[in-house]
């Protein structure tokens, strides 16, 4: 459930980000109109048909589920309105390089696999419980460095972007 909820948490930062700035740069009223019209949408696909079933299925993942598909929808619609805001940009110039989210989803698996593998596994002695648990965090760690790794080697634009706007203080004499 708390993997779930992860996903679900990205998702939600996501969407309050993309609706943030679809209110920022609108200048129609009809992007705003559009927008509660796609959150009562979104809201009904997402609670009225996937909810139940996917209750049903997953139990309370399949709810956290369900929430997640909602701000995906919510987040599409306001990441069209951006980029045709931007015209100059398109989605995939915003999107993160394709082995930067390789990355991501690589560490996905690898510590789904290792929580299963390592953690699960020592259940029976106190010690072995800890030794698994060290195990499963030193994947975890791995995963960070290599996810670091490889955004800072693939990402040096959005880094250069990131530091041109910190600003940097001036001296005063």
């Amino acid at each position: 459930v708390l993997s779930a909820f992860c996903v679900y948490t990205l998702t939600m930062a996501l969407n309050g980000t993309t609706e943030a700035l679809l209110y920022a740069i609108s200048t129609s009223p009809r992007d705003l109109s559009v927008l509660t019209l796609v959150h009562f949408i979104a809201g009904v696909l997402s609670y009225s048909l996937l909810a139940p079933w996917w209750v049903q299925l997953y139990g309370t993942v399949g709810l956290v589920a369900a929430n997640t598909v909602c701000m995906i929808l919510r987040s599409v619609y306001a990441m069209f309105v951006s980029t045709r805001y931007f015209q100059t940009a398109s989605v995939t110039s915003v999107s993160p390089h394709p082995i930067v989210l390789l990355a991501f989803f690589t560490t996905f698996v690898a510590t789904r696999w290792s929580r299963q593998h390592f953690f699960f596994q020592h259940g029976e002695k106190e010690i072995n419980w800890w030794v698994g648990a060290m195990k499963h965090v030193s994947v975890g760690i791995a995963c960070l460095v290599g996810t670091v790794s490889v955004i800072v080697l693939l990402e040096r634009n959005y880094i250069r972007a990131l530091r041109s706007m910190i600003r940097r203080p001036t001296k005063q004499d």
